[in-house]
């Protein structure tokens, strides 16, 4: 059948475009007070529309196993542990406004510190992990792999012991201006990378000095 230009046949079905998923770094912030729940007034969670997706590490200690967050009110969903206190969460962005309150509450007693990472992920295809992979080290040198999507992300973050005051990603881009020292030499960071096609993304997570580095690193889609 002659279709004339211009014009579709009944019943005709137009594709929907299938964008590859961006990742944003929005904000940190930190806390080095004990208690078990920390509140983070006005955080900056990023511009874009309720159809974005928000990925938020959070980082603890002392005598606290777990956490749980809220974002404008809602909770985030658990995407990966380790330890109870290396933590990945995400979030369907709950409102169009660029800031909100986010609240950190640890289980198990009073953390002795937190610190958060938040990046903004827009065009995910499922919150369901790719990957991951998550580990602890006493190296100056961590290795991490992970699989990835066409069109995915990955996102670590990591956090340090005692004595380290710089660190670095390979395999990953470390997010501008993230490195924070949390508490007397004990600093967290993140990075990120959007990967066109599908395969693995693996590199090291390297500090001046040996000591503990706990990382957490996630795969989307």
């Amino acid at each position: 059948m002659s279709v004339l230009p211009g014009h579709r046949p009944r019943g005709f079905v137009a594709e929907t475009a299938v964008l590859d998923a961006t990742v944003t770094y929005v904000s940190k912030n930190s806390d080095s007070v004990d208690r078990p729940t920390y509140t983070f007034t006005s955080q900056a969670i990023g511009s874009g529309t309720t159809s974005s997706h928000l990925v938020l590490f959070v980082t603890g200690g002392g005598s606290a196993t777990s956490a749980s967050v809220t974002v404008g009110g809602s909770s985030c969903t658990l995407l990966n542990s380790l330890g109870g206190t290396r933590e990945m969460f995400i979030i369907q962005k709950p409102t169009a406004s660029t800031t909100a309150n986010v609240v950190v509450s640890f289980s198990g007693g009073d953390s002795n510190r937190c610190g958060l990472i938040i990046w903004r992920v827009d065009n995910l295809q499922s919150t369901t992990l790719v990957d991951n992979d998550t580990g602890q080290v006493s190296s100056s040198t961590a290795p991490y792999s992970v699989s990835h999507s066409a069109g995915g992300v990955v996102i670590g973050a990591c956090f340090c012991y005692t004595g380290v005051s710089s660190i670095s990603f390979t395999g990953m881009t470390e997010e501008t201006g993230v490195e924070t020292d949390l508490e007397g030499g004990r600093p967290m960071s993140g990075a990120s990378v959007a990967q066109a096609s599908a395969g693995t993304t693996s590199g090291n997570i390297t500090t001046n000095t040996s000591q503990n580095i706990h990382f957490n690193v996630v795969s989307l889609r």
